[in-house]
């Protein structure tokens, strides 16, 4: 069910009426039972898995703080067992191809959705229960209503229990304030996404499938441009749009972006862009590893295998696997090299490296990458005449610089609930309007939900 679909207009209409409705007191029972429906809706039999992963660290995090004795053993069983579902269902067909284990190439099934942030946030569970950071939480249901909160499961941000449980455990009943805020979110994630991002995802794909027969290499860096406007604006705004469902309820769920494109060094990047998934791996993987404590090589090293592990977290993919490598080798060469000129230049420096690496993300495979990376340093052919889908494109991109600059200088977006009601309601008429007007239509899916 996605944020874009009659479907879901219809669920979150009837949940907020039922939520109208109910004793308060029975909020969090009802919020667990829209996440369960939410994510059964999908695929049914999938309901399973996700419940397998859930009771696997809730059992686990009692075990761990109950027998201090065998903590590491339970701690193992939790790891081990997640990253079997995970394994089993995301990464068999890619470990296939790499030990020729062809065998194994008449297993299909779809890849559940969320498996990756639901595992990793669970599995955090069971490791911060382990550190004594947290307490293990006692009841199964609340446990599960703190991970199948259906905003923000399918993807993120990813919740984390010290920083994130008591909000969750203060659900409220929505009224009429807290829709107000929620709505406008929800809004300001829509237009971003069926606005900019799905407009410009059809001629990202055309840009992306033959390269290679793209004449004028322009063409090829505006369609680049493109896809880091689209992959932005697309996560984004889901990620606005969950925010602002969470608002309706009462439940503050953390930042995920904060002006990625605005950033001066890749390590401010990823200060930026998809900060619950950065944290996660800094805090269980990074630092695990060594961190920076054990001399220059060893750091290059973690950074490296950190950056590694992202890429593949991301999809069973050499491609992506050499996107978290380029984001490794800028991280170490970023503590090897001194800023190479004023804010501007950094800026636009660390913009193009990151342009540059989202290549490997968007293409299907090497031999795409390899053909875009040609055209775009074919400059024999340079053609600074643009045609109507050049224009297309530039219209969009800076429709979407306009907004991200706009709310990096301004706060536009946290302002707006501080607006008289009538500029609040017009804002939202006019993102309806927008939205029939200029949006895609079709129900296109969020693009961080094929992770």
């Amino acid at each position: 069910m996605l944020f874009n679909s009659l479907a879901f207009l219809y669920f979150i209409s009837s949940l907020v009426i039922l939520g109208f409705i109910s004793p308060a007191k029975w909020m969090r029972q009802l919020l667990l039972a829209a996440s369960l429906f939410f994510y059964t809706y999908w695929y049914p039999p999938y309901v399973i898995l996700l419940l397998l992963s859930v009771w696997v660290d809730y059992f686990a995090c009692i075990k761990i703080e109950d027998d201090s004795k065998n903590k590491k053993a339970w701690l193992l069983f939790a790891v081990i067992t997640n990253m079997v579902i995970l394994f089993g269902f995301k990464y068999v067909h890619f470990a296939a191809s790499i030990f020729g284990l062809h065998q194994l190439d008449s297993i299909h099934w779809a890849l559940p959705l969320g498996i990756s942030f639901f595992t990793f946030q669970t599995m955090a569970c069971s490791i911060d229960v382990f550190r004594a950071e947290v307490k293990a939480k006692r009841n199964f249901a609340d446990f599960l209503y703190y991970i199948c909160f259906f905003p923000q499961l399918i993807a993120g941000p990813i919740l984390r229990l010290k920083d994130d449980w008591d909000h969750l455990m203060q659900a409220q009943k929505p009224n009429l304030s807290r829709i107000n805020q929620g709505l406008y979110l929800i809004f300001w994630g829509l237009v971003k996404k069926m606005l900019i991002a799905d407009n410009l995802a059809a001629l990202v794909e055309k840009t992306f499938n033959e390269p290679s027969a793209i004449e004028n290499p322009v063409i090829a860096w505006l369609g680049v441009y493109a896809f880091a406007i689209q992959i932005y604006c697309d996560f984004s705004g889901y990620v606005d749009s969950a925010v602002g469902i969470g608002k309706i309820f009462a439940i503050e769920l953390p930042a995920n972006f904060n002006f990625p494109y605005m950033a001066s060094s890749i390590t401010d990047f990823w200060r930026r862009w998809h900060i619950t998934l950065s944290s996660w791996l800094k805090d269980y993987l990074y630092i695990p590893l060594g961190g920076n404590r054990s001399g220059q090589i060893r750091t290059y090293i973690n950074l490296m295998l950190t950056m590694l592990l992202g890429g593949l977290w991301h999809g069973a993919n050499w491609t992506f696997v050499v996107w978290g490598a380029l984001h490794g080798s800028y991280l170490a060469l970023e503590r090897v090299v001194s800023p190479l000129g004023s804010k501007l230049v950094m800026t636009l420096l660390t913009f193009h490296l990151t342009c540059l690496a989202w290549i490997f993300f968007r293409a299907q495979d090497f031999i795409t990458a390899k053909n875009y990376l040609l055209k775009l340093s074919d400059f024999q052919n340079y053609d600074f005449k643009l045609d109507d889908f050049s224009l297309q494109m530039i219209y969009l991109m800076l429709a979407a610089w306009a907004i991200h600059y706009a709310n990096y200088k301004f706060d536009i977006k946290n302002k707006i609930s501080g607006w008289r009601l009538e500029f609040r309601l017009a804002f939202l008429v006019l993102a309806c309007l927008l939205i029939v007007l200029f949006g895609v239509k079709q129900e296109v899916r969020f693009i961080y939900f094929d992770f």
